[in-house]
């Protein structure tokens, strides 16, 4: 008979994230993990559980937390950018050092790239655009 484990486990880099920033605005405000889950109505476990990036919330309980903690919303969401690179740290970490060689080089190519002021490619909505005006692929007449 298999028995599901009560243990929380890590939710991935976002809810890592989040939790680090849900703990600081937390502290901020000077106030407890067991009276912030009295105040939204939920356990003390589960506030830890949050701030260490184990349990996902729900919108209307990250909602009630700003509240709470007097917080604009996006005080306690995550910058996409960071969010993405532990995720792409740690899988870079999983393979062979050759490969993360290459694939900082590469990483690093594109960056160099960006840097110097190189074409960047356009957007889909770009992309439309210029093909609505007449600009796109094959449209150039000879004279």
């Amino acid at each position: 008979m298999r028995y599901k484990s009560n243990v929380a486990v890590p939710q991935g880099p976002f809810y890592k994230a989040l939790g680090i920033k849900l703990g600081r605005a937390r502290r901020n405000a000077k106030i407890t993990q067991a009276a912030l889950a009295h105040a939204i109505g939920l356990s003390r476990t589960s506030v830890a559980n949050m701030e260490r990036g184990r349990q996902p919330l729900q919108v209307h309980t990250l909602l009630r937390i700003a509240e709470v903690l007097d917080v604009e919303l996006d005080v306690l969401l995550p910058e996409r950018i960071k969010v993405y690179e532990e995720k792409i740290v740690s899988q870079l970490a999983r393979l062979a050092p050759p490969t993360q060689a290459w694939v900082r080089r590469v990483i690093e190519t594109f960056s160099e790239e960006g840097k110097d002021g190189a074409e960047e490619v356009p957007s889909k909505k770009e992309s439309k655009g210029i093909a609505r005006s007449g600009k796109s692929k094959g449209s150039a007449r000879a004279c």
